[in-house]
């Protein structure tokens, strides 16, 4: 996808060709309203908070790209499908640990062997499909696939691409996860639980040209509000833990920048297809043509977000450009659908949504449109793991409004959603319109065919309303002023590459 990007120093447009050249030296100080669930990249379960602090200490194979919605090289300089199920890389000479040990084949192997193995945690299933990984040269990976596969590339980009150092691994397995060390731009050197995790450059990165910061410290905050004091006053320069209300306030502020640009981030209704009313697709229907989704952006993101008509923002390549017309809101078509199911006198629906005060708003605008055709919501605010067994464990609600963000590989976001055995698809059932195309998606390495296949699969999914899309969230960052180089990211796993501090 293309991610829009806006930046703002008090309230007007700036560039950071104004600030001067970017320079090396000072302290990145990152303000995190949550602490990484694991330094172990194969291990973490959590999103961005994970994301930002690995990305630093580990390299990774490749790297999404937020603009083109495409991958690009990191260290894998470059790689090719010699087969429909046999890919190989090329690592980029000179790249090390920060153990010193080199970033060769052997180390790439390792690496991809031990992901999808037993100790691998969620990256076995990123890298279900891989049969074997062999080193084929110093710097050449060959890897085999149980079946065609082209998304691997942007798999790569993310836990499953952050190699480990073999050595520090294997002399100290339990302990890697709290000294970890990769080969990414930054070197691990200090962890205080639950307060402050302090890296500093490393020198013999591969490409020191981009990294800037001495030292980066993230400060884990307890209570999230006060992020924005501690930006304010200078004491952190930079988070991504910004509400949209905040937003119009920190633009008048000339002591802050304030970028934002859109991203995956999807809120959406999460239905329970295994019985009725939702087992009906003309119910699921008129769900969907009774949602303002440009009234919920104004209301919830505060004019920040995009409507979401589709499982993918509209200009991500993956999207199909004419869903957003086939769902504008339609409260007759909507009704009269609800007629035809049997419901025309109106049906009572449960739908979790959790605690925060943000969430429970943006459900109550929902509950306000879907009462225009005779759809009384029940909303009961819900803490997360709660919500998730009650809905799609114990399947006893019929909604659950949540938000959530894509992968880079948006494919394999859809195998993860719709996939017979994925969590979120109820009742638990094969989609084979879906599927079939995805199929077809990855067995080219063709861009421009393979998205067109996904863009098949996204109408085969708005065709049977499998989900209620409503609305993306926007990629929001705040820096003090003298803070430059921030970069969107589309599906909110930031870098810190590029960024420097003026003065």
């Amino acid at each position: 996808m293309v991610a829009a990007l806006a930046t703002a120093c008090g309230g007007t447009a700036q560039s950071d060709g104004d600030a001067g050249k970017p320079a090396k030296g000072g302290t990145l100080r990152v303000a995190l309203a949550a602490q990484p669930s694991s330094f172990n990249p194969v291990l973490g379960n959590s999103g961005s908070a994970d994301f930002i602090v690995q990305y630093s200490i580990f390299d990774t194979l490749t790297e999404f790209n937020s603009e083109t919605g495409e991958v690009d090289p990191r260290l894998a300089e470059s790689w090719t499908f010699s087969d429909p199920t046999t890919f190989v890389m090329t690592l980029r000479a000179g790249a090390a640990f920060h153990d010193g040990s080199p970033v060769d084949a052997e180390a790439v192997v390792w690496f991809l062997n031990h992901a999808r193995g037993p100790e691998g945690g969620g990256a076995q299933v990123d890298l279900a499909k891989v049969e074997s990984a062999e080193a084929t040269g110093e710097l050449e990976v060959t890897v085999q696939l149980t079946e065609p596969f082209t998304g691997l590339p942007w798999v790569l980009s993310g836990r499953s691409g952050m190699v480990m150092s073999r050595a520090a691994y294997e002399k100290d397995p339990e302990g890697f996860a709290q000294h970890p060390v990769g080969a990414g731009p930054y070197r691990f050197v200090s962890y205080k639980k639950g307060a402050k995790i302090e890296l500093e450059r490393f020198e013999d990165y591969w490409n020191p040209d981009g990294i800037y910061p001495d030292a980066v410290e993230f400060t884990i905050f307890q209570e999230p509000t006060t992020i924005l004091n501690a930006i304010k006053s200078g004491e952190q320069n930079l988070s991504f833990s910004v509400s949209p209300k905040d937003v119009a306030q920190l633009e008048s502020d000339p002591s802050v920048n304030v970028t934002t640009g859109s991203s995956y981030l999807l809120d959406q209704i999460h239905m329970n297809r295994s019985k009725k009313p939702l087992n009906d697709p003309r119910v699921r229907r008129a769900l969907s043509l009774a949602l303002d989704r440009d009234v919920f952006v104004k209301a919830a993101t505060f004019g920040l977000g995009e409507p979401g008509y589709q499982f993918f923002p509209e200009d991500s390549p993956a999207a199909a450009p004419s869903i957003a017309v086939d769902n504008a809101p339609d409260l007759d078509q909507a009704r009269s659908l609800m007629a035809e199911a049997g419901y025309g006198d109106g049906v009572g629906l449960t739908m979790l949504t959790q605690t925060s005060e943000i969430e429970v708003r943006k459900a109550e605008v929902l509950q306000a449109q879907l009462a225009e055709i005779g759809v009384e919501l029940d909303i009961r605010p819900t803490e997360l793991t709660q919500a998730v067994a009650e809905m799609f464990q114990d399947q006893s609600a019929d909604l659950f409004f949540a938000y959530g963000v894509s992968r880079a590989d948006v494919g394999d976001t859809i195998n993860a959603t719709f996939g017979a055995e994925a969590l979120y698809n109820l009742p638990h059932e094969e989609h084979p319109a879906v599927m079939e195309k995805l199929a077809e998606a990855n067995a080219t390495s063709d861009i421009a065919e393979r998205n067109k296949h996904l863009q098949a699969a996204a109408e085969a999914i708005a065709d049977e309303s499998l989900l209620l899309p409503v609305a993306f969230n926007p990629f929001i960052a705040v820096t003090t002023s003298s803070v430059h180089g921030v970069r969107v990211d589309a599906v909110l796993k930031p870098r810190l590459d590029g960024i420097w501090i003026e003065n």
